[in-house]
């Protein structure tokens, strides 16, 4: 199965992402996008998707969701998917996979968030993820 470490990643990623229930902080009723899709990693592709919709993945539940997330970032980290070069940080995995420019104050605040759940920091290898 996995391991602990990848586990904070992929709740850490549903944080940065705005994953968010209704009524949420007084949010919409409805809550989040990506709450509505089932879809807490905001992937935009997935095999385990039903559907998609405006370039993002709808899964039929949240387990279905989270589970694919942790599936990609695995991919990411072993490398069967190039998300970084062949010793890539988490900044510059992270930087492909938000769409966010590496040098950018946004991806900062988002590998600030990976970095408090997870304790992975921005120079990590994006391998360190397992």
């Amino acid at each position: 199965m996995f391991d602990l470490t990848i586990m904070k990643v992929a709740y850490a990623v549903v944080i940065a992402e705005g994953w968010k229930p209704p009524y949420y902080n007084n949010d919409s009723r409805s809550g989040s996008e990506s709450y509505q899709r089932h879809n807490p990693g905001n992937l935009r592709e997935s095999e385990y998707e039903c559907s998609n919709d405006d370039n993002f993945s709808i899964f039929s539940n949240d387990i279905i969701g989270f589970y694919a997330l942790i599936r990609q970032l695995e991919l990411y980290a072993t490398g069967r998917v190039k998300i970084a070069g062949a010793n890539g940080t988490m900044r510059e995995a992270f930087s492909v996979y938000t769409g966010l420019n590496k040098d950018s104050v946004e991806l900062d605040n988002y590998l600030s968030i990976i970095e408090k759940y997870s304790g992975l920091k921005d120079t990590d290898s994006i391998t360190k993820i397992l």
